[in-house]
């Protein structure tokens, strides 16, 4: 294949993690997404000039309303960084995919009430999007779950 016949990447970007614990099982923040009628975690396209960091800030502030001086922190470091050609379920080529997972911290108690008073949104234990659904049926995003598999975010025996 010549530079020219390459495709360029299907998504380059950041998912975001907001984790928390309750009575010791960890659960993900994610949102409803109306439109493809999934949950997914945060997950932000990023722009040529921005870092993979710097991208969920408008994701954080967009879908959930976040200030980034008082609601929350962006780890300065990923979970994990994940650089491949992946072949999508039902897709008949392989695409590229650019995509780092940054753990997100909430400050305080005003900005986990701030986030738990939203609508769309719900925490998933990470049984429940290892396994692609809510406890209630409803499904976890098919190509962010494959993305957390193949960055092994996920430990073996939840799986």
């Amino acid at each position: 294949m010549s530079c020219s016949d390459e495709q360029p990447p299907a998504f380059i970007g950041s998912l975001g993690i907001i984790r928390r614990y309750v009575d010791e099982i960890e659960e993900w923040l994610t949102i409803w997404d109306d439109i493809e009628e999934v949950y997914k975690l945060v997950q932000a396209d990023r722009d040529e000039e921005e870092t993979f960091r710097d991208c969920l800030h408008k994701s954080l502030e967009a879908e959930l309303g976040l200030n980034p001086t008082k609601d929350y922190i962006i780890s300065g470091l990923s979970l994990a960084h994940h650089q491949a050609p992946v072949e999508w379920p039902g897709e008949e080529t392989p695409q590229w995919v650019i995509v780092q997972f940054f753990p997100i911290q909430l400050y305080g108690q005003a900005a986990r009430d701030k986030v738990s008073r939203l609508p769309n949104v719900q925490w998933l234990t990470l049984s429940e999007i290892a396994k692609g659904c809510s406890a209630d049926g409803k499904p976890f995003d098919m190509k962010q779950r494959l993305l957390i598999e193949r960055a092994d975010l996920i430990p073996a025996y939840l799986k």
